[in-house]
């Protein structure tokens, strides 16, 4: 009998430990859901610890269609495959974009492939979901720069997770590049005149004057592609002094390495 109790209790406990092990905090998830011509399910997801998680079904059995009831079957479901993970740095990035994106008010367009309906996410907890983008059956775009970063960033890490990436009518159109000068709000800068003067801002040695071979023409040229973070830095940047005859300055500009530092975070250049 005694014997019998201990295998018993070896159960239980490895039962527990596997249902520790299944539980995740869910930071970004995406999802495709079709009801006509055939169902299907295809279903990604990110956790707080940088695990990538994915499942995929012909079925619907058992999965929730509303966002906090997805968000919680995802968390302590078993079906769920780990697919990887991304770099420490890559989940500081994201997590901080997670942290401070912005819901924006749902306007769905009237157009519908009655094909399926792609939905994707961003998770602060099952009370505070934020909706980036939706496409398919109904078609809705948080047209914030941190919205627009984490919906191409779950595109890329769930490939699998149909999106109707591409077509105008039924799917986000993304980030616009924007004109550099435009971006940082000088829009009608006249660059007649101007030259170029550079310091770099060092953690620890303070501002250090350093020659530059950009022109105002370089930055005329640059765009602005998407967000990369809302991550703040404080120091190891670079400024860029736009400035006239008279030494005054008509624009400056900061980056941190290749992207660019605004007050919301930093920003691919190219």
């Amino acid at each position: 009998m005694k014997k019998l109790w201990c295998i018993l209790l070896i159960v239980m406990l490895l039962g527990t430990a596997t249902a520790m092990a299944e539980s995740r905090t869910i930071i970004l998830m995406t999802s495709y859901q079709q009801l006509g011509w055939g169902e299907r399910f295809s279903f990604g997801a990110l956790d707080d610890e940088g695990n990538l998680w994915t499942y995929s079904s012909l079925s619907r059995d058992g999965v929730p269609f509303e966002d906090d009831e997805l968000l919680t079957w995802a968390e302590t479901t078993d079906l769920l495959e780990e697919a990887g993970s991304i770099s420490s740095n890559s989940l500081f990035d994201i997590k901080s974009l997670v942290n401070t994106v912005q819901p924006q008010e749902e306007h769905y367009s009237s157009d519908a492939c009655d094909a399926g309906t792609q939905k994707s996410f961003a998770c602060r907890g099952k009370d505070d979901i934020v909706l980036l983008g939706t496409s398919g059956d109904s078609m809705f775009e948080n047209t914030t720069p941190a919205a627009q970063s984490l919906y191409r960033t779950l595109r890329k890490l769930f490939p699998k997770v149909p999106s109707f990436n591409g077509d105008p009518y039924i799917s986000p159109a993304g980030f616009q590049p924007v004109p550099l000068l435009e971006f940082c709000g000088y829009v009608d800068l006249d660059l007649t005149g101007l030259t170029v003067s550079a310091c770099a801002m060092g953690c620890e040695t303070g501002a250090e004057d350093f020659e530059t071979e950009l022109t105002p023409a370089d930055f005329a040229a640059m765009t602005v592609t998407g967000m990369h973070s809302a991550t703040m830095v404080t120091g190891g940047t670079d400024f860029y002094y736009l400035k006239d005859k008279e030494g005054n300055t008509a624009a400056c500009i900061e980056f941190f390495g290749d992207l660019l530092v605004m007050p919301g975070g930093m920003y691919y250049v190219r």
